[in-house]
């Protein structure tokens, strides 16, 4: 049987990729801040919130907890995660109490 053309495993490196996962204090989002400053930066692919003003954070207990991620590109692995991790600094998720609940806190 003939071999067909594959990829050229050979090909150099181009960018990496790398992903984080955001997370907040529980509670009700009162507002996010720097969200949009952080999707310009130089190699976001993407920064999806699942969040907004209202929405109700509930505790971290499984990954369906988590309130968003990001994508980031670079030159090389660290560049990528250095990237994801700034976008993580800047993305501030704001949240108070909880009805029923007495207690507040800011998270990322």
């Amino acid at each position: 049987m003939p071999r067909t053309a594959g990829p050229d495993r050979a090909a150099p490196l181009v960018q990496a990729a790398a992903t984080r996962f955001l997370t907040a204090e529980p509670g009700v989002v009162s507002r996010i801040e720097g969200a949009e400053e952080a999707r310009a930066l130089e190699g976001v692919v993407d920064l999806d919130l699942s969040v907004r003003a209202g929405s109700e954070v509930a505790a971290l207990r499984s990954s369906w907890d988590r309130i968003g991620q990001v994508i980031a590109v670079g030159a090389d692995a660290d560049g990528a995660l250095a990237t994801c991790d700034e976008v993580c600094a800047r993305t501030v998720v704001v949240t108070g109490d909880a009805p029923g609940d007495d207690a507040s806190g800011a998270g990322r």
